[in-house]
């Protein structure tokens, strides 16, 4: 995957974060750095989202 792919993954997810926390919606710091860190690998952008909803959803696995 090209490098300025990466970079505008992590663009991306930065311009998000600002966004929710104006709408006063934090996603939190732990799974910010989480989605940072995921948006350097070298994955399509298919493989990206899947592990992304599976972090978000991980905290509520454990309740159905």
């Amino acid at each position: 995957m090209p490098p300025h792919i990466l970079e505008q993954r992590q663009k991306t997810i930065l311009e998000a974060h600002a966004s929710n926390l104006i709408e006063n919606l934090d996603m939190g710091s732990d799974y910010l750095n989480e989605l940072l860190e995921l948006a350097k690998q070298n994955i399509s952008n298919q493989e990206f989202e899947r592990i992304a909803m599976a972090k978000l959803m991980r905290p509520y696995q454990n309740h159905v």
